[in-house]
């Protein structure tokens, strides 16, 4: 549901979504934002870090801006 919320406040045109449309877009969301933090604990480990900076993640941005 928050979700859902989330979709409807950034829909400025007021498109209407399926709830199937919905389902799949929070699961690409959520693999994507998984996927993200894998890496940046990748990144943390790789340094020796134990907390996750803002450095660290644009470290892992700017890594996967390169791989498209």
């Amino acid at each position: 549901i928050i979700f859902t919320h989330l979709v409807c406040e950034i829909n400025e045109r007021n498109h209407q979504f399926q709830c199937s449309a919905l389902d799949v877009i929070q699961v690409a969301a959520e693999f994507t934002l998984t996927t993200l933090f894998e890496y940046n604990v990748k990144i943390m480990t790789h340094h020796s870090h134990v907390t996750l900076t803002v450095r660290n993640t644009q470290l892992m941005m700017n890594i996967v801006k390169t791989l498209r």
